[in-house]
Order: structure tokens, then C-alpha cells, then sequence
């Protein structure tokens, strides 16, 4: 079963997470670029792109949840260059 990361801390992503959960959906974690340590949002881990390990890219789906359409343009070219398909 694929999993679900949310690209994203800002205020849509709280409303986009509880959507999902509602649905049933299987959300992994929260993603962004800088990342706190130990970092958490609803409960759930914020990670950085490169945390996540290679094995388990196949099986995520990453949300951007970004308004900024030149963030998201950067966001998904490091995810292509982090071998996200």
C-alpha cells in the first residue's frame, strides 16, 4: 500500500491532513526542507527529502502542499533529483 508525504508545514497542510485522514489515507509523515530536530506536526514526523531512504521511494506518494508555484516547481525538481519518480 502506497503511503502518503505531505510536502509542507504551512497552513494548508492541517487542513489538507485532516481531509486525507478522513479518507482513510495512509500518511507517513511531513516533509520540508529544513527540518528541526526532532520536529513534529499532528502528531506525525516532519522529515527532509534526503532522510527518506531509497528502498522505500517506490512506495510514497509525495503531496506537495505549496501555493508558491516557483516553490513547487524547485520542490519537485529536488525530488526528481532525490530519485522520486
Amino acid at each position: 500500500m502506497k503511503k502518503i508525504c505531505i510536502y509542507g508545514t504551512g497552513k494548508w497542510v492541517k487542513l489538507i491532513y485532516g481531509i486525507l485522514r478522513e479518507l482513510g489515507c495512509n500518511i507517513l509523515s511531513f516533509c520540508r526542507t529544513e527540518v528541526n530536530k526532532n520536529e513534529m506536526l499532528c502528531d506525525l514526523n516532519v522529515i527532509k527529502i534526503e532522510d527518506i531512504a531509497e528502498e522505500h521511494k517506490k512506495d510514497i506518494i509525495m503531496l506537495i502542499a505549496i501555493r508558491d508555484i516557483k516553490s513547487v516547481v524547485e520542490i519537485k525538481r529536488k525530488l526528481l533529483d532525490n530519485n522520486f519518480k
